[in-house]
């Protein structure tokens, strides 16, 4: 439902309310009692979660452990996904398959950020990144945050899709 895609990721020290902030942004659409995806997939098949979840917001959490190969290759995930299309492949025939396309927001977070001052391809050009320092949120609103969205989640998704078909 968006003219542009969206990229936005949380840096901040642990305990600093970087996932409570997801959580609550994911609790909109999502149950909470699904996990929030991690940085622990490949490429391509973010590539296929971001085309599955198309005009849906997208959040990855934890980008904590990433070694520095995966955090290049979570910079060129960012970049396509921004971008709106996937990687050109080809099938066992050696086929051009068209690439994955994808529209919407993508919301991650971890303790570093994401992109450096040289980062290939753009991609700090194409993610807002925010470091919140040693808190974004208080521990408390955090822990009210997580009891909360444990019992009521979801509850903007059905005015959402309603909002996407408008748009058709």
């Amino acid at each position: 439902a968006f003219d542009h895609n969206i990229a936005v990721h949380f840096a901040g020290i642990t305990g600093s309310g970087k996932t409570a902030i997801n959580t609550l942004a994911y609790s909109l659409f999502y149950s909470t009692k699904v996990e929030i995806p991690r940085f622990n997939g490949t490429r391509n098949g973010f590539e296929k979660i971001f085309a599955g979840m198309r005009d849906l917001p997208v959040f990855i959490d934890d980008a904590n452990n990433l070694a520095d190969n995966e955090r290049k290759q979570a910079e060129k995930m960012i970049y396509d996904f921004v971008n709106g299309v996937g990687r050109i492949r080809t099938n066992k025939n050696l086929d051009t398959v068209k690439p994955s396309t994808f529209y919407g927001s993508l919301l991650t977070s971890g303790e570093h950020y994401l992109t450096t001052s040289n980062s290939a391809g753009g991609a700090k050009t194409r993610e807002m990144e925010f470091n919140g320092g040693k808190t974004y949120i208080p521990k408390e609103i955090a822990v009210r945050i997580y009891k909360t969205t444990k019992k009521h989640y979801g509850l903007f998704l059905t005015d959402w899709i309603e909002f996407i078909k408008s748009r058709k």
